[in-house]
């Protein structure tokens, strides 16, 4: 489920050459693309354009090639900076095949704590360099530790970084797909349960925020803090099962008054109900939903029992820790996968 399949085969020496750049592509369909176009370029077509080399690859249009030109998040500097110095080692008379290998395959990433380590190993072909995997596996090891402020240059420390730099680079500009990160984790989580009915729970949560420089903050109700405040709320989703609560999916919530052009307003019920909705298109079911009453409205299906409680202020909590939360029970279930004898 989580190794992707191997490219499909085009011509030898085009594979055998292309072969040298797949680490810079996060996905195969990226890789393939990247070898379609070799293909082409060196093909005897008369017009070499993307319509043209998608029919003599057998491709059925050219998305998949402008997709990857326009959109896929691979980087050129790299890819030159590997194809320079590839030349650099044939006119030196080298074995280009031995020698450049080191150049071009990446460094194993650095081992942090096991049980974290095998974790995160599920996750590894998300990542297109050795540094993003790593920052990936530092920031568990922060929210898994005993820091009271879970903070980037607190978890820099810990795991012994001189500096929060590559972990915030990691979070703001690292090329990865935070939603095929997510399809995963749901995905092992559906392993473990085995197609049997979860508990659902419904709830908000928010974080305090100075001024409105972020996205979708407005004064309004915190649940943390159990009053009004400057801040920026999101729709949970939890799942329970055999003693076990894990987050599944959150969304957040977007005040009419901070609606971007392309956003459409939902309200917090519609937000729980579109959540719902995704994890059963997915294959989780539900044998009982708890939320509080303010999600009383038309957003479950009448078959699903339903427990509402009051809406009260809940004590105060730090959003990291409720993430280190889910975390741990994530570690908890790779236990449970070991059990079953699935292997990443």
């Amino acid at each position: 489920m989580v190794q992707p399949r191997p490219a499909a085969p085009t011509v030898k020496f085009v594979d055998e050459y292309c072969q040298w750049y797949k680490n810079l592509f996060p996905d195969v369909r990226s890789f393939e693309a990247f070898k379609y176009l070799h293909v082409g370029c060196v093909s005897d077509l008369k017009r070499k354009t993307l319509p043209e080399i998608a029919k003599i690859v057998g491709l059925d249009n050219q998305q998949g090639l402008h997709h990857f030109l326009t959109k896929s998040p691979w980087d050129i500097e790299k890819l030159r900076t590997i194809r320079l110095e590839l030349i650099l080692q044939v006119i030196k008379g080298t074995n280009a095949r031995t020698k450049t290998q080191s150049m071009v395959q990446p460094r194993p990433a650095a081992p942090t704590v096991k049980f974290v380590d095998e974790y995160c190993q599920w996750y590894k072909n998300l990542f297109p360099d050795v540094r993003s995997f790593e920052a990936f596996k530092y920031l568990h090891v922060g929210c898994v530790s005993d820091l009271k402020r879970k903070t980037l240059p607190e978890i820099a420390k810990i795991v012994g970084l001189d500096n929060q730099q590559g972990l915030h680079h990691f979070l703001t500009k690292s090329p990865w797909d935070i939603e095929k990160l997510r399809t995963i984790r749901l995905e092992l989580i559906l392993q473990v349960i085995k197609g049997r009915p979860i508990i659902l729970i419904i709830d908000e949560t928010g974080d305090r925020k100075k001024g409105k420089s972020t996205d979708y903050v407005k004064r309004q109700y915190i649940g943390n803090l159990g009053k009004i405040e400057n801040g920026i709320v999101v729709v949970t989703a939890y799942g329970v099962f055999c003693g076990m609560t894990f987050p599944l999916l959150f969304e957040v919530y977007k005040p009419r008054e901070r609606l971007k052009p392309e956003d459409k307003y939902l309200t917090k019920p519609q937000i729980a109900a579109m959540l719902m909705r995704k994890l059963k298109s997915m294959g989780f079911k539900f044998n009982l939903v708890l939320a509080d009453s303010l999600y009383k409205v038309q957003m479950l299906e009448p078959r699903h029992r339903v427990w509402y409680s009051p809406v009260q202020p809940h004590q105060q909590s730090n959003s990291w820790t409720n993430i280190a939360s889910g975390i741990k029970t994530c570690f908890q279930m790779l236990g449970v996968l070991r059990r079953l004898n699935i292997s990443m």
